[in-house]
């Protein structure tokens, strides 16, 4: 009885946080248009697109924070994902997160080829330079400090706080097993436990320990970059997807929001490198721009991950072996 009187308040806690994060959400994209018309031209034009979009982000984040410290005064930092995270699974998150980045460029620069090339045959480069919108050009044009303010700090944490943070939190708990005692099942003598069906306990466990809220976030992540035309917009969306997937695994493994915001400043600071041409402008494979050092970091996170995994289990193996005295 407990258990399942446990599982309903947090599945209330989770919908009553679910509704707060989406509030969160409306208030981050209608006040962008909203104080742009309030604030008097002059200043607007001062401040520039990062000056602005900076002030936007601590508001919305100032109010978000309130509205989830106002509806969950006891547990507040956990709904945040503040809670100390486990330092094993944020390395975990972090090595897995670069191939995940990598693949989901070359897949939206796979899909978007074909609207590249009718814009490059259209139009020229200037056609398909054009779709990249102002968010390119003031990433490059704008004042560096306050880029690096905007794109190593600001952004990471009001974005993350939001979507790893209170979003998943709040379809976490709206998705967790439910603390109801399992039917009875036949006889394990008459059923073979096989990897497949291991597989699929593991598979269905983790969607349900976070899996979902995962796919759910990186999906609402990606619809939320869906704001430029053509080919690039293609490649943004898709880019986004594998981000907003990496950031969520991070999240997942860790438990906390610490390693998603490191993660989402790095993604930030090498697109920014690329941007204005601070690293070498080497892709691959060809014809698909997908620069190399995203192959090359998910090659070196994959290979320390497999190091990491291979000694961790020669440990293990070491110490079930050693007689006890």
């Amino acid at each position: 009885m407990t258990s399942t009187v446990g599982s309903t308040s947090s599945r209330r806690r989770g919908a009553v946080l679910l509704v707060v994060s989406m509030g969160w959400l409306a208030v981050a994209r209608g006040l962008g248009d909203l104080l742009v018309g309030a604030l008097p031209p002059a200043v607007v034009r001062q401040l520039g697109r990062h000056g602005y979009y900076s002030v936007v982000l601590v508001l919305t984040t100032a109010l978000g924070l309130a509205a989830v410290c106002a509806t969950h005064r006891a547990s507040w930092r956990a709904a945040l994902g503040l809670a100390s995270g486990q330092a094993r699974g944020a390395a975990v998150g972090v090595l897995i997160a670069p191939t995940v980045i990598a693949l989901a460029t070359y897949l939206g620069f796979t899909l978007a080829l074909p609207t590249l090339l009718e814009e490059l045959q259209r139009g020229g480069f200037a056609e398909a330079n054009r779709n990249t919108g102002g968010y390119g050009r003031a990433l490059v044009e704008s004042a560096l400090p306050l880029t690096l303010l905007w794109g190593l700090v600001l952004a990471p944490i009001a974005e993350e706080l939001l979507f790893r943070g209170a979003m998943w939190t709040a379809l976490t708990r709206l998705t967790a097993p439910r603390g109801v005692p399992s039917p009875p099942s036949l006889d394990p003598s008459f059923v073979s436990d096989t990897w497949l069906r291991r597989g699929a306990r593991w598979v269905y466990a983790e969607a349900r320990d976070g899996g979902v809220a995962t796919l759910i976030t990186a999906a609402v992540f990606a619809a939320l970059h869906a704001d430029q035309p053509g080919g690039a917009g293609i490649v943004r969306v898709v880019q986004a997807a594998g981000l907003g997937l990496a950031l969520g695994i991070a999240r997942h493994a860790s438990g906390g929001v610490a390693a998603p915001i490191a993660l989402h400043a790095t993604f930030n600071l090498l697109s920014l490198a690329r941007l204005r041409r601070w690293l070498p402008s080497t892709f691959w494979p060809s014809p698909l721009p997908v620069p190399v050092t995203y192959w090359q970091l998910a090659g070196a996170g994959l290979a320390i991950l497999s190091v990491a995994t291979v000694a961790r289990r020669v440990r293990e193996r070491g110490r079930t072996r050693r007689p006890t005295p």
